[in-house]
């Protein structure tokens, strides 16, 4: 997703999808889990749930702001490291 994020989402496909255009993804704006229930699965299986409608509306593609689970346990390592580190 570029840099823009949620602005560049909504400013493409909004009108896209108001001219008819063909779209091919399907994009989550936000999800939040309660403190209390993360840790549980939650979250997959949010994002597993997306999945059905999108392929019944012939979308290929899926995208969604996701905060990896310990991140803010390293404040000072920025993102790509991190994630890099995780794999």
């Amino acid at each position: 997703m570029p840099d823009t994020g949620w602005d560049w989402v909504l400013e493409q496909g909004v009108p896209a999808a108001r001219s008819g255009s063909a779209t091919n993804a399907l994009s989550a704006l936000s999800a939040a889990i309660l403190p209390s229930q993360r840790g549980t699965g939650l979250a997959q299986r949010l994002l597993q749930a997306m999945k059905p409608p999108a392929r019944a509306a012939g979308l290929t593609s899926m995208v969604a702001p996701v905060r990896p689970t310990l991140k803010a346990l390293y404040p000072l390592q920025d993102f790509a490291t991190y994630c890099a580190s995780a794999a």
